[in-house]
């Protein structure tokens, strides 16, 4: 394995090749992109060989600050205290990286050494003395029926660079944001190993004319022959190579299709929903969570916590699967399921080992996040909650959730914010996304506005759909209806009166003790009054 990993925007490859030169003829074993093996796992030779570098080199420019690709790296190398900054152009490096030096090699034109590259060997040199040969953790183990999606490159009219320009951004930023779904892999078309039998394959074109710019975008199954999602974002710019633009088409694309309750997902779950268990590789059973978050009941935890079990067993070093086990736990505490002493701390258990197993897996932060809120931990669970939106803003999901568990906490503007992103990126979101809305309009005593949320989750079998209705019309004065709530909720919970305080206020509630005295009045209004 190399000394020396190289993080770069390929815009200035000329200038990082004579880079790579200059290192190695100071006697430095380096490695970058353009040492890629010949129809190469694009994203998983990256990983292992910087996995393995003792240091990492990123060159900063004009074009990396932009680059999530290099920002993945670099936050590595900052990870492991061995990054090593240089700025070509004198830009200033990305926000979050400023505190480490920076070497300017911006007047530097590739010819000869840069005159601060005596700068740069002793940064190296200094890395290199507290950074011994890494150590290599037990493989990641990376299952053999995960998905891969095969991104081709966007189309766009020829003569139009700009559009062109767009084009290859595009393609750059999707195939990085896929890649930050640890249920799937994925790839550039240019970069696809020719014995990859990819699953599925995204497609899409770029036109513009009468001042409106169109992203037509396409997802197929390839085993099938069929399309598994397709659409057309339409978008007024005056500039379409303006950065806000390009992530807002970034993305509605990935959220569609990426996201825990997007179209790729839903496809995947079709095909072992009915599967017997047993049968089922540890892949197969790690997308059982997707299927329980379709319908939340006891029945479906025990086969999630089944299938957690034994994913653990056939994919032990796989953080995926850890991750998927502390779920099931914390489910079982969260909602009563099942219960066994101990949920919360086997739960902690299970996703320190998904964390322990690859620290950029956004699924085991979001778990972590979880399971801090319900130990009571929130300064930890605030950490966690922000690294795994870090890992990934773009998975509606944990935004929604970690953003109703803001609100819990007391931070109601985190929460606003987090959830209405969540519920942009993905329109076909589920109804509890609105729960952090509702909340914070009924404790303002905002009660018509929570009326409107409550009226829009339309979970009905799950009972806090009935209980949200039952309280907002009952501050409103609506007796009837808000006693034709409540008998829905004591439908779904029967014995409510003597188990909600202790199973809902105190575990899902408890920091906010000014909200509960108003759900109480609520519920009391409406005629039910908890012992």
């Amino acid at each position: 394995m190399a000394d020396i990993f190289i993080s770069y925007s390929r815009e200035d490859r000329d200038r990082v090749t004579a880079l790579a030169a200059a290192l190695e003829s100071e006697g430095y074993s380096v490695w970058w992109d353009h040492n890629l093996s010949a129809g190469g796992r694009f994203v998983t030779e990256i990983e292992e060989q910087i996995d393995a570098a003792r240091i990492v080199l990123v060159v900063w420019s004009a074009s990396s600050i932009h680059s999530m690709w290099v920002a993945d790296e670099a936050n590595v190398g900052l990870e492991r205290n061995i990054l090593v900054p240089v700025a070509i152009d004198g830009v200033r490096p990305k926000l979050g990286f400023r505190q480490i030096q920076t070497i300017d090699l911006s007047g530097w034109d590739g010819s000869g050494l840069p005159a601060s590259f005596s700068l740069l060997k002793a940064a190296l040199a200094a890395r290199m003395e507290n950074s011994p040969a890494p150590t290599l953790a037990a493989p990641v183990e990376h299952v053999a029926d995960k998905p891969w999606i095969i991104m081709e490159p966007l189309g766009a009219p020829a003569g139009d660079e700009d559009l062109r320009e767009l084009a290859a951004a595009l393609d750059e930023e999707i195939v990085s944001a896929l890649a930050r779904f640890p249920h799937l892999l994925v790839a550039a078309e240019a970069q696809q190993d020719p014995r990859l039998r990819a699953r599925y394959e995204m497609r899409g074109s770029l036109r513009r004319g009468g001042g409106k710019l169109r992203l037509a975008m396409q997802l197929r199954n390839r085993a099938r022959g069929s399309q598994v999602w397709g659409n057309k974002f339409d978008r007024v710019s005056d500039d379409i190579l303006d950065l806000d633009l390009q992530d807002n088409l970034v993305d509605h694309v990935v959220a569609a299709v990426a996201d825990p309750y997007g179209a790729l997902v839903r496809d995947l779950c079709a095909d072992v929903d009915h599967k017997d268990l047993e049968s089922q590789t540890a892949y197969e059973l790690t997308l059982r969570q997707f299927i329980y978050k379709q319908r939340i009941d006891s029945a479906e935890h025990v086969v999630l916590s089944d299938a957690a079990q034994l994913a653990v067993k056939k994919a032990p070093n796989d953080a995926n699967t850890w991750a998927l086990l502390a779920h099931a736990y914390i489910e079982q505490y969260k909602h009563e399921f099942n219960h066994e002493p101990g949920a919360r701390a086997r739960a902690l258990e299970a996703v320190r080992k998904a964390v322990d197993l690859d620290r950029n897996n956004a699924y085991a932060h979001f778990q972590l996040a979880e399971i801090q809120y319900f130990r009571r931990d929130l300064g930890a669970f605030r950490a966690a909650a922000e690294r795994a939106f870090e890992l990934n803003s773009r998975d509606s999901e944990s935004l929604a959730m970690i953003g109703i568990l803001m609100g819990y906490a007391g931070d109601w503007d985190r929460c606003l914010e987090m959830t209405n992103r969540a519920m942009a990126l993905n329109p076909d979101h589920p109804g509890w996304y609105r729960f952090g809305t509702f909340f914070h309009h009924y404790l303002q005593g905002e009660f018509d506005k929570a009326l409107e949320i409550a009226q829009r989750i339309n979970m009905p079998a799950y009972f806090a759909d009935p209980y949200v209705r039952c309280i907002a019309h009952a501050q409103l004065g609506h007796e009837n209806k808000a006693q034709g709530a409540l008998e829905e909720f004591l439908a779904a919970w029967p014995n409510a009166k003597k188990t909600f305080r202790g199973e809902h206020f105190n575990r899902w509630i408890f920091a906010q003790p000014e909200l509960v005295e108003r759900v109480e009045d609520g519920f009391a209004k409406a005629g039910l009054v908890f012992d």
